[in-house]
């Protein structure tokens, strides 16, 4: 069987929330960490392409300063790949 190599994007994603005391003021926060981890979920779900070989891999997830504040940054870092240019970009822009 010969390997295919396949056509590479990498991303890098920010998420920026609201910070807020987990405790005492929980409802002022927007967590970037609960969008990070949303996002990271659906990333995973792109269906693979009925016209080539496809690759989605979130590879890295980096979020939250302490225990007891509502995270307001996230960072993501992202590998897109495709058989073609084409397949690549159509995965760059469900991203």
């Amino acid at each position: 069987m010969q390997k295919r190599f396949l056509a590479t994007s990498k991303l890098n994603v920010t998420f920026e929330g609201v910070p807020a005391h987990a405790g005492s003021n929980p409802e002022a926060g927007k967590s970037a960490l609960l969008a990070a981890c949303n996002a990271a979920t659906l990333i995973s779900g792109i269906p693979r392409h009925s016209k080539g070989l496809t690759r989605v891999c979130v590879g890295k997830l980096i979020a939250g300063e302490s225990r007891n504040v509502i995270p307001a940054h996230a960072a993501m870092k992202i590998e897109a790949r495709g058989e073609t240019g084409g397949l690549k970009t159509s995965h760059e822009i469900v991203v």
